[in-house]
């Protein structure tokens, strides 16, 4: 276990977010860092939903350096991290980190993970305004038809997450996570998760906003994806697709369904490229994190 953070390493981040010095706030009281080699389904180790307490507690089971940056840096999260090296995104690891805080607010979690980046991972880092180049989600019919797999519903699922996170803070537990044992596993109310198999099928469903499956679709795209359907509200989906790339191992067979094209089409709903502007975090500097 690594208790505190030494100031030298705390001053090394020169990003300053709403207006807040970088070593502002809060920091862990306690950290665990280890590299997680255990292998999963499709060859990449064992993952698991992560584990919030209301003080801001987190218990993170094979994420990624990259995945501990978008959670840092939450008003970049949706863009492209620059500088990032190769083996914060290829390895994985497990972190397990306490607070003293009675409750944290969700610019106090930022902070403490941030606070973690400069300390076990020798962050720096700062952001700027770039240009860059994204997917956006447009409908692909001009009389704007849906497809079967996606159905608008009226559940607010933003309030309705508001709602529930709140209520788990009042009654000072976290919310359960949802681990999905299969493709077909049907996720709870207003949750949208996306589970493929060693052949690199993946199937999308659950209900969520147009923004929300826009995030789901980052990682097979591989960029960001915003949307631009003009679809208010909250929506169902399903959908299923072939990731060509996720297929791995000797036992891999081929998979049998829809590329990703395919799949949106079906759903009354394509992708386009575009550009925009936002802020981005750049990575001047990031060391594998020492481990205990």
């Amino acid at each position: 276990m690594c208790k505190g953070l030494t100031a030298t390493a705390l001053a090394l981040l020169t990003v300053s977010l709403a207006g807040q010095s970088p070593t502002a706030g809060p920091v862990f009281d306690v950290v665990s860092i280890k590299r997680n080699t255990t292998a999963g389904p499709g060859g990449r180790p064992v993952s698991a939903p992560p584990i919030e307490l209301p003080n801001g507690n987190i218990r993170l089971t094979g994420v990624p350096a990259g995945f501990l940056l978008i959670r840092a840096y939450p008003t970049t999260a949706g863009s492209d991290i620059l500088g990032l090296p190769d083996w914060a995104r290829r390895e994985f690891y497990d972190v397990n980190a306490t607070s003293t805080l009675s409750t944290a607010t969700p610019d106090e979690r930022a902070a403490m993970l941030r606070a973690m980046l400069v300390d076990r991972f020798k962050l720096v880092a700062h952001v700027e305004k770039r240009e860059q180049s994204v997917l956006a989600l447009v409908l692909a019919r001009k009389d704007g038809k849906l497809g079967t797999g996606l159905r608008k519903i009226d559940t607010d699922c933003e309030a309705k997450r508001a709602a529930d996170r709140a209520a788990a803070e009042a009654a000072g537990n976290p919310l359960p996570p949802f681990r999905p044992t299969g493709p077909d596993a049907v996720p709870p109310p207003c949750m949208l998760v996306s589970v493929g198999d060693r052949a690199g099928v993946t199937r999308v469903r659950g209900e969520g906003t147009m923004a929300d499956f826009g995030g789901l679709m980052r990682l097979p795209m591989r960029t960001q994806v915003i949307d631009r359907t003009g679809l208010s509200g909250s929506y169902s989906f399903e959908m299923t697709y072939q990731m060509v790339s996720l297929s791995v191992g000797p036992d891999a067979s081929p998979g049998t369904g829809p590329d990703v094209a395919t799949a949106l089409s079906e759903l009354g709903v394509k992708l386009e490229s575009t550009r925009i502007e936002r802020d981005t975090l750049i990575v001047d500097h990031l060391e594998r994190p020492s481990e205990n």
